[in-house]
């Protein structure tokens, strides 16, 4: 990971805010820009793995972290001949008029398989896992179907590729809010979070890799120094 700002989840949430009202982004567009990002990481992570018939399995939430993984679905339908599996344990992003909503439309209509159940029938072996459950905003202990989910993905023999943060991981205090499935790597969007680095973060992110999804690298450091006062 670069030596840089670590950014806190409510200042993930302020510069996406940024982004879409004061230069203009769309959340449609930041969300296909993570979800593309993601796509193309999985893709380089997947010219290692030796079975290439073997289907990827995307874990997706209700909410916006859900939406960057249905994006990503859709991208990974076009660009590789595996078996594309979303599984969305806690229902599907709504509604069909908002950024993650579409996102579900456009990943269903491109041909990706969509669980929309608590339970994920049949025996998958997975060449990887996406978790795209839970991101920043999670502040309240995981249970229920998403405490179980998210066991099921810890129990594959599949290395995991979280987005932005391994669900279940308090983005500021690295502290487990239920169970944390390990990541072999996980896809930060815009910086790294501070909850990677303390707590249970290093044991559960594994490679950090960073993905710039609205603006530079260089624009959101320095809107984010900007915001803390340091210059």
């Amino acid at each position: 990971m670069r030596a840089e700002a670590r950014w806190t989840g409510e200042e993930s949430a302020a510069f996406d805010l940024h982004l879409q009202e004061k230069l203009g982004i769309p959340s449609q567009l930041l969300m296909e820009n993570a979800g593309q990002a993601t796509a193309r990481l999985t893709l380089q992570l997947l010219a290692k793995e030796q079975r290439p018939a073997a289907p990827l399995l995307i874990l997706a939430g209700p909410g916006n972290n859900g939406g960057d993984a249905l994006v990503c679905a859709r991208a990974l339908v076009g660009t590789t001949q595996r078996e594309v599996v979303v599984w969305a344990p806690c229902g599907l992003p709504a509604p069909s008029s908002s950024a993650a909503g579409l996102a579900r439309e456009t990943a269903r209509a491109a041909g990706a398989q969509i669980i929309d159940s608590p339970e994920l029938p049949g025996k998958l072996r997975p060449a990887w896992v996406l978790d795209g459950l839970f991101g920043v905003g999670l502040c309240r202990p995981i249970e229920g179907a998403a405490a179980a989910a998210l066991e099921r993905i810890a129990a594959f023999e599949a290395p995991i590729l979280a987005l932005d943060l391994p669900s279940g991981l308090d983005a500021d205090s690295g502290e487990a809010l239920g169970p944390v499935p390990p990541a072999a790597a996980t896809l930060s969007y815009i910086g790294p979070k501070q909850g990677l680095e303390c707590g249970q973060g290093p044991r559960c992110a594994g490679e950090v890799w960073i993905a710039s999804i609205g603006v530079s690298h260089q624009a959101a450091q320095t809107w984010l120094s900007r915001r803390r006062g340091e210059s």
